[in-house]
């Protein structure tokens, strides 16, 4: 998983990658890949003010605000707690497509 920090003139001012063993359903791992990111800007005092996502489904459940009971729900979870953290963070759904030629963009 791979995430670039863009400014708002949208040049990269940052990249982080990380890898994890083993496979997991594509919502996991966007969720897993977020969550990361958002962590990784927070530890680096990057301010985050867009977060942009593949996966529709994730971002519907992170703004649902209903608890889910599965491992999927401890990410989303995860996720929300750690948006908290950026006040003015919005979250945009963009294509697949757009997510593998640009990279992920927070």
């Amino acid at each position: 998983m791979g995430a670039l920090v863009r400014n708002s003139s949208g040049q990269v001012v940052a990249t982080m990658a990380k890898s994890r063993q083993g496979h997991m359903p594509p919502k996991i791992v966007e969720g897993w890949a977020s969550q990361e990111a958002l962590r990784w800007c927070g530890e680096k005092h990057i301010d985050v003010h867009q977060v942009k996502v593949d996966c529709l489904n994730l971002i519907t459940d992170i703004q649902a605000h209903d608890s889910i009971s599965s491992s999927f729900g401890a990410i989303v979870s995860s996720v929300r707690e750690v948006l908290s953290s950026f006040p003015t963070v919005s979250l945009q759904h963009i294509h697949r497509q757009e997510n593998t030629s640009e990279g992920r963009s927070i």
